[in-house]
């Protein structure tokens, strides 16, 4: 089974971090990856990962409208989508096809350590997430953010895309 990686990036310093850590991951058996990331990389951290599929854009892309375009050429038949500043653990490429496996129809959210930079980011962190910590009993939930998400290739086609700048900005009527 190929697994398709989608990584919205708007210039993260900390986006190599993350792609070392998916180079590192033990895959299960019969497990391909494929790692697609757009968006921007002024620091040009994505020159050390070969591997990778880069789609540039030439303006910052809301995340929704990033993950959108990978996913139109991501070839998987799951699609795990991991944030930018995010660095998947050893075992997290396995745990999240294993999950899959056995919630073959469902969209997986996986939990996610905190850290910030600073107070204030770990407490925005914190306020934003908490109900995604890995000490959190597993069970469904109503939203879970694209951090850490593994979706059906066919639920992402039936549900839809990401929302992008244009909907959000007509949802608030901004």
């Amino acid at each position: 089974m190929l697994v398709s990686i989608v990584i919205a990036d708007l210039d993260c310093p900390v986006l190599g971090e993350g792609l070392a850590a998916l180079e590192r991951q033990q895959l299960p058996p019969g497990i391909a990856l494929e790692t697609i990331v757009c968006g921007r990389d002024g620091p040009g951290v994505l020159r050390h990962f070969r591997h990778v599929r880069f789609l540039e854009s030439a303006k910052p892309l809301w995340p929704g409208a990033a993950r959108n375009r990978a996913v139109a050429l991501a070839r998987g038949s799951l699609l795990l989508f991991l944030d930018a500043d995010c660095v998947p653990l050893p075992g997290w490429v396995a745990a999240m096809v294993a999950a899959h496996q056995r919630y073959p129809q469902d969209v997986i959210a996986g939990a996610f350590r905190v850290e910030g930079v600073n107070h204030w980011a770990t407490a925005d962190n914190l306020a934003s997430f908490n109900q995604y910590l890995p000490d959190r009993p597993a069970g469904l939930l109503s939203q879970a953010p694209a951090a850490n998400l593994a979706v059906p290739r066919a639920l992402f086609a039936a549900v839809g895309p990401f929302e992008d700048e244009a909907a959000l900005r007509d949802a608030l009527r901004l």
